[in-house]
């Protein structure tokens, strides 16, 4: 089933979690096979609080995601998505964790970078 987008507007589907965004693609450039991986990986990594998500996006807001993710910020891309986005949906009932990410200290196995230290 195809979706109507407003002329202007792009719609995206991607995977997210406590780091950011992990996926992000043009809904017409995705098939089944790719949201079904997706589903999968997020239902795998809940403790991550991993989500699927699709968002509407202008094409200002879909250069500012991409730009992030081109520089390796994956949590600031999220954040930015989620201030652009005109629409955004994630998985039906994983609402909570959507809110809490992105928050890398919410994965379990994560641990925060040591400080480098001066070679004075």
């Amino acid at each position: 089933m195809e979706t109507r987008v407003p002329i202007g507007l792009t719609e995206f589907v991607g995977l997210a979690d406590a780091h950011g965004i992990e996926s992000f693609m043009s809904r017409k450039d995705t098939d089944a096979r790719f949201e079904t991986l997706i589903s999968i990986r997020a239902g795998t990594n809940r403790q991550r609080h991993a989500v699927c998500f699709a968002a509407l996006l202008t094409e200002a807001g879909e250069k500012e995601v991409n730009a992030q993710i081109k520089e390796g910020d994956c949590v600031e891309a999220l954040k930015v998505l989620k201030a652009a986005a005109l629409s955004l949906v994630c998985e039906k009932g994983w609402e909570k964790s959507w809110e809490l990410i992105p928050n890398p200290k919410l994965d379990p196995w994560w641990s925060e970078p040591k400080p480098e230290e001066d070679d004075e």
